[in-house]
């Protein structure tokens, strides 16, 4: 389905609209023959607070939820995400925002005093 729509869209950007129409029908007969496994999720990416859960939830072989079941596996590293923070200590967390609001409020400060003196 993916690649249909990608495809879709790149036959549209070329302004080819019969062969748009013709690749929205192929997605159109592909999602009434798969409509179930297309709208059931067959992956889903969860995070753990504690390493405790992790390793719970990886030695935890298959689970049936709602009637489907659910294996869990670590996920692959993904290289287009940026971990923000990751690593960084909470007292440097607490050091950067207090630089921040310190730096706001000498930005409003500045700005109340030339308001005053401009009236």
């Amino acid at each position: 389905m993916l690649e249909r729509l990608q495809k879709r869209g790149n036959v549209l950007m070329k302004a080819k609209f019969k062969e748009a129409a013709t690749v929205e029908a192929q997605m159109t007969a592909l999602k009434n023959d798969k409509y179930d496994a297309l709208i059931v999720p067959n992956t889903f990416f969860c995070t753990f607070a504690q390493g405790k859960s992790h390793t719970r939830a990886l030695e935890t072989k298959k689970v049936v939820i709602d009637g489907f079941p659910v294996e869990f596996k670590p996920a692959k590293g993904p290289s287009d995400t940026i971990w923000l923070n990751k690593g960084v200590s909470y007292t440097t967390k607490l050091a950067r925002g207090l630089i921040v609001c310190l730096g706001g409020a000498i930005v409003v400060f500045v700005t109340y005093i030339l308001f005053q003196n401009a009236i």
